[in-house]
């Protein structure tokens, strides 16, 4: 040990000890940033995205189906399978909006579902899609809207 002790104070000019000391300082802060980088690299960039017009089938099938404000969450899968990843947006004309990612189909959180009924209850609510098909971001207005009955 100390061969090594003495070959870090010739060659570098620092201690063992001033040497070991930095490295307990730089350890935490460059773990840290390492996480972060990780963290932000899993995140999808969407910015690069395809408007397309084209409406995907989905299963079931949801496009222009008036439902009560009252429903369970509507889950469904894009039935393309040539993507690797898809993105809901849920968006209501009274506010409340969320987005759900998956890897081939959307299951859609209760809670947030039922938040967005609440809001909007009586109005519409919009649904795009954004898949992700060989390297490429592509944006789908699914649904035109999803009309809400209100309850009595």
């Amino acid at each position: 040990m100390q061969f090594w002790k003495n070959l870090l104070d010739i060659r570098i000019g620092i201690t063992f000890t001033s040497y070991f000391n930095l490295m307990k300082r730089i350890f935490p802060v460059s773990l840290i940033l390492i996480s972060l980088l990780h963290l932000t690299g899993c995140i999808p960039n969407t910015s690069t995205q395809v408007p397309s017009t084209a409406i995907p089938e989905i299963f079931p099938d949801y496009t222009y189906v008036t439902v009560p404000s009252t429903i369970a969450p509507l889950n469904f899968t894009p039935q393309d399978t040539s993507y690797t990843a898809v993105i809901a947006e849920f968006s209501g004309t009274r506010g409340n909006s969320f987005r759900v990612k998956g890897r081939k189909n959307i299951t859609i959180p209760k809670n947030k579902w039922t938040e967005l009924l609440k809001a909007n209850k009586g109005d519409s609510i919009s649904v795009t899609l954004k898949i992700l098909k060989e390297d490429k971001w592509i944006q789908i207005h699914l649904f035109s809207h999803i009309y809400q009955r209100t309850s009595h």
